[in-house]
């Protein structure tokens, strides 16, 4: 089936992204995007005021999606 899909789609060249999913709590992602923007806060590289969704994705280990070259 795998093989079929392939085949069908050997011509797309607009990439693929693989996205993968797995059911955690996320809470040790959340503490350690916490611990990184305080440091950054800490030592000045950040304002509490800049504190955004945007800024705390960026913290998260979750953030990024692999994209497969083909």
């Amino acid at each position: 089936m795998i093989s079929l899909r392939v085949a069908a789609s050997k011509d797309n060249t607009g990439g693929l992204h693989v996205v993968g999913a797995l059911n955690y709590s996320g809470r040790y992602d959340i503490t350690q995007a916490c611990k990184s923007i305080a440091n950054k806060v800490k030592d000045g590289l950040l304002q509490p005021q800049d504190i955004n969704e945007s800024i705390f994705e960026q913290e998260l280990e979750t953030k990024s999606t692999y994209r497969v070259p083909f």
